[in-house]
């Protein structure tokens, strides 16, 4: 199958990139920097320069594509330009949503956020079924109120033919780079050293 992958440079899209190409696929990866990233990844990897927050490079991208693996996003708490969470997980996520739809692909897998399905009521566990629940009194931050907006805005596209996956997953950590996409580890790393920075 050949497919694009969203994300691949970041640490959940980088392994589901080697774990695409071990399985035998033909993996595209949409990078901003196609130089940098033939330097530092597989160059059995095809790469299509792209940026989630420039949707007239998707049409390209997804020519001659059979699937897409959208993993892509702004992960951090906070960031100087806040205007980038909705430029990149909602409005390119929505964008790149049309153009799969244009190039008629056969499977739009897209990885949202366990923020995305809102706070649990009472404490109790939830699982997909919260997903038409209303929204959170408050977001924490503006990662966590793009994600659960962008959610229900690429369900539309569910009517109009995208076979449109969602994946819900939790915190993603282990070992590798302790980059914002896992953050869990560089936490683990200085409570073992003993410099964590506050609670």
């Amino acid at each position: 199958m050949r497919i694009l992958l969203t994300g691949g440079t970041g640490y959940l899209g980088g392994r589901l990139a080697l774990r695409l190409l071990k399985s035998g696929h033909r993996v595209r990866l949409l990078v901003r920097d196609p130089v940098r990233a033939r330097r530092t990844l597989d160059s059995e990897f095809e790469f299509q320069r792209g940026d989630m927050s420039d949707p007239a490079t998707f049409p390209a991208a997804l020519s001659d594509i059979d699937a897409v693996v959208h993993t892509a996003a702004a992960v951090k708490n906070w960031l100087p330009k806040a205007e980038v969470f909705e430029q990149v997980n909602v409005a390119g996520s929505f964008a790149l949503c049309e153009a799969a739809l244009e190039a008629r692909v056969a499977v739009f897998l897209y990885t949202s956020s366990f923020f995305a399905l809102g706070p649990s009521p009472d404490g109790k566990p939830v699982n997909e079924s919260a997903f038409s629940a209303p929204p959170p009194p408050r977001f924490y931050n503006a990662y966590q109120s793009t994600k659960y907006r962008a959610a229900r805005v690429l369900q539309g596209f569910v009517p109009k033919g995208l076979p449109l996956v969602t994946l819900f997953p939790s915190v993603v950590f282990g070992p590798g780079a302790e980059t914002d996409g896992n953050h869990v580890t560089k936490i683990f790393r200085w409570l073992q050293a003993g410099r964590f920075p506050g609670l």
